[in-house]
C-alpha cells in the first residue's frame, strides 16, 4: 500500500478496496490532468483549487463530485486553516453538484449517452442467444484457446446481466473466486465467490458497494442454462483456476474496470452500443412492471440488486422505455 492510499486508509478505516482504488486513481488522474511538476504522493496539488476546478471542469458532474470527494477525505485529516477554509470550498461545490445531478435523476429521465445506447429487453436476449451459439463451438472443444474461453465469458456475463436468471449486479463479479469443494467457513469476507455447492451453484457476495448496509447477499442460480455454463466453463478453466472471469490472453483475474469494459465491448461488438453493468441495471428495471407489483415485491427486487427502494426508483428506473 503507498503513502497516498495509507492517509485514506488511516482517515476512512472500513473503506472497501474498491473505494480507495478508485479515491487514489481519481487522485493520481487530477494530478496528471493538471501537469503538475511536484510529487504526486505530496498531494500538494490539492490546494490549487482555481488550476483543480479548471482540469475538472471537463469532466460532467457526476465524475467531477466523484473526483472531489478523495481531496475532502486528505483535507479533513489536515488541521491548518488553509485547509479548512479549502475543505469549505470543495464541499460547497460537492454539495450544489449533488443537488444538481438529484434533479436530473429524479426526473427519471436518460441522460443523452444512456439514450444513445439503451437497448430493449429483446436486443438484449437476442445478444445472449448468439453469443451462446459462439460458446457452444469453444464448448465443444477439447482443448479450448484464450479466445475460446473469452466466447465462453463473454456468454456468461451477458447472460448474467441480462436478467435471466440472477437480476444484474454491480461489477461485482470482478475478481470473483471459485468456491468446489470444502467448508465455506474459511472464506474472506472481502471477497465474492461462486459456490458450486454439488451442481447447485451459488454466488455469495460479500464485498460489494453498500453490502455495509445490507450484509452478504447469497444468489442462487436458478436456470439450466446458466448452471450448465457455469459448470461446463468451470471444467474448462481446470482445476488449478481459483478465479471465475479473467483476461484469458494474460492469465490475471479480471478487475471491476476490466469487467466494465469486457461488458461493453461485447455489446457494442454485437449491436454497437455501450452496455455498462450500471446501464443494464437501468434497463432491467425500467423493464418492469412496477404497477403490478407489491411493495414488498419492490423492495425484494432492490434488495437483490444491492441497493435501497429509493435508490432503484430515483437513480434505475427511466421512463417511456420500450419493453
Amino acid at each position: 500500500m503507498d503513502i497516498v492510499e495509507e492517509k485514506i486508509k488511516t482517515l476512512r478505516p472500513n473503506i472497501k478496496d474498491s473505494s480507495l482504488y478508485a479515491y487514489t486513481n481519481a487522485l493520481s488522474r487530477i494530478h496528471r490532468g493538471m501537469k503538475e511538476e511536484t510529487d504526486f504522493k505530496d498531494l500538494n496539488f490539492i490546494y490549487k483549487y482555481d488550476e483543480t476546478m479548471e482540469y475538472l471542469s471537463k469532466h460532467k458532474n457526476n465524475t467531477i463530485k466523484n473526483m472531489l470527494i478523495p481531496i475532502t477525505i486528505i483535507l479533513e485529516g489536515i488541521n491548518t486553516n488553509e485547509a479548512k477554509i479549502l475543505l469549505a470550498r470543495y464541499n460547497d461545490v460537492i454539495d450544489k453538484l449533488r443537488f444538481k445531478i438529484n434533479d436530473d435523476i429524479t426526473d427519471n429521465v436518460k441522460s443523452e449517452k444512456q439514450s444513445n445506447n439503451w437497448a430493449t429487453k429483446n436486443e438484449i436476449y437476442k445478444v445472449v442467444r448468439d453469443l451462446k451459439k459462439e460458446a457452444e463451438v469453444a464448448f465443444n472443444k477439447e482443448s479450448p484457446t484464450s479466445k475460446d474461453l473469452d466466447k465462453i465469458q463473454q456468454y456468461i456475463l451477458a447472460y448474467l446481466y441480462s436478467g435471466k436468471d440472477i437480476k444484474p449486479l454491480r461489477n461485482d463479479y470482478a475478481n470473483m473466486k471459485i468456491v468446489r469443494t470444502g467448508l465455506i467457513i474459511d472464506l474472506d469476507d472481502n471477497m465474492n465467490y461462486l459456490i458450486l455447492n454439488k451442481g447447485k451453484p451459488y454466488f455469495l457476495i460479500n464485498n460489494y458497494k453498500t453490502s455495509n448496509r445490507y450484509g452478504t447477499m447469497r444468489l442462487s442460480v436458478k436456470t439450466k442454462e446458466l448452471k450448465s455454463a457455469l459448470m461446463n466453463y468451470i471444467d474448462k478453466l481446470g482445476d488449478e483456476q481459483d478465479y471465475l472471469f479473467l483476461n484469458h490472453q494474460k492469465g490475471n483475474p479480471i478487475s471491476e474496470n476490466g469487467l466494465t469494459k469486457f461488458i461493453a465491448k461485447t455489446f457494442m461488438r454485437k449491436i454497437n452500443k455501450q452496455l455498462t453493468p450500471s446501464l443494464l441495471r437501468a434497463i432491467y428495471i425500467s423493464n418492469l412492471d412496477f404497477g403490478k407489483l407489491t411493495y414488498k415485491q419492490k423492495n425484494k427486487i432492490a434488495q437483490e440488486m444491492g441497493h435501497s427502494f429509493d435508490t432503484q426508483q430515483k437513480h434505475y428506473l427511466k421512463l417511456d422505455t420500450e419493453k
